[in-house]
């Protein structure tokens, strides 16, 4: 766990729009390292890493807006909807697959959704089944599987306590008046 990461939980929390926190925190340790001021290569930028394109998508018309810690919260928030609405749509069976759409959801996220969505709707079943069928496949899945481990990291005392594993801490995806809700199992 990265006492860089570690420091957003509390801003995390209050703009999760229903998504686990530890996901959240898993995901921004993976693209950011936590690091509010993060560039890469590419232009992407902020606590989660976000291309402007992709921002301008979400509403953020001035990427340099996606260094404002709560400006990136918020708008990974949205752009993960959109990926779960879009993922649901194309595989309803997911619905009642946690892992997988956790998985296919992390490597939207990064790898945008074009890719997850053609093997979806080509028919594969599962994760891997999309992960074989895409082009950088393998990537896709070392990415999911690396943000899922680092999310463990940061479930909080109680979620230890109780002894929860991956599958039952984020819960089951539900498309509901077509936003996405966990509904965490207890």
């Amino acid at each position: 766990m990265s006492a860089q990461v570690e420091i957003w939980r509390e801003p995390v929390t209050l703009h999760r729009g229903g998504f686990p926190v530890a996901f959240l925190l898993g995901l921004m340790d993976k693209v950011s390292g936590g690091d509010p001021l993060f560039e890469n290569q590419q232009g992407a930028r902020g606590l989660y890493t976000m291309h402007p394109a992709t921002a301008a998508r979400v509403g953020v018309s001035n990427p340099d807006l996606l260094y404002d810690s709560e400006v990136a919260i918020t708008s990974a928030v949205e752009l993960l909807k959109q990926r779960a609405t879009q993922l649901i749509g194309a595989a309803p069976w997911l619905q009642n697959n946690p892992e997988d759409f956790s998985r296919l959801l992390a490597a939207s996220y990064w790898y945008g959704p074009a890719n997850v969505l053609d093997a979806l709707v080509a028919g594969a079943s599962s994760a891997n089944a999309v992960f074989y069928a895409a082009p950088a496949g393998d990537t896709m899945g070392t990415f999911a599987d690396d943000v899922l481990s680092r999310a463990l990291l940061y479930q909080d005392d109680a979620e230890h306590k109780t002894g929860r594993n991956w599958a039952s801490l984020i819960g089951k995806g539900i498309l509901v008046a077509g936003a996405l809700y966990y509904v965490f199992r207890r």
